[in-house]
């Protein structure tokens, strides 16, 4: 007879608090997206969002791990004013956060590769739908983007990087595991 995987309160509040972790982590950069179009919070959020997922999959190893986590993240942005089209924000992460959580579960054996091809390949769907929500707000400057990335120089200078920052990453995610995977607090979480 097959055991079944059940995930423990724990886990699933250790999940939901790593959503809040993002959400607090993003909150300056909104306040400073919405004021200007500053790149920068984009930027950072591929890096971040990389770490957090490589975190939170290396302590839990459960499939839903990261969905759980954006959704958490996406009720608490609810009632902030400064994200239009969140309806097509929240579909686009949803999507993003089930294609990694599957990445990382089919590797989930091996821990720094999956870290590593995970964290970039968040950080290329996370990119490819902030240019679909940008596109869709009307952003100036983001209908010129196709012009300058998708010329085949420039996709492979722009997977490049996209992947290398969520690579980059997923990989300190991995270090930052590593330091704490044999801490009293992880063997609790992971039961």
């Amino acid at each position: 007879m097959k055991k079944k995987i059940k995930w423990s309160v724990t886990q699933l509040i250790t999940a939901g608090s790593f959503g809040v972790l993002r959400f607090l982590l993003w909150l300056p950069f909104i306040a400073l997206f919405s004021t200007s179009l500053n790149p920068l919070p984009t930027v950072f959020s591929l890096f971040y969002t990389s770490i957090l997922c490589a975190i939170s999959f290396l302590i839990i190893r459960r499939f839903g791990t990261i969905t759980i986590q954006t959704l958490v993240e996406y009720v608490l942005e609810l009632p902030l004013p400064s994200m239009t089209f969140k309806l097509l924000a929240f579909i686009s992460a949803v999507v993003r956060s089930l294609i990694v959580d599957f990445a990382f579960y089919s590797l989930k054996e091996r821990e720094k590769l999956s870290s590593l091809l995970c964290g970039g390949l968040n950080s290329i769907i996370l990119s490819f739908f902030y240019y679909l929500i940008y596109l869709v707000m009307g952003i100036p400057g983001a209908d010129k983007v196709p012009s300058i990335i998708f010329s085949p120089i420039g996709l492979i200078i722009t997977f490049t990087i996209v992947f290398g920052i969520g690579a980059i990453g997923g990989y300190v995610g991995y270090l930052i595991y590593q330091r704490l995977k044999n801490t009293s607090v992880i063997k609790r979480i992971q039961g």
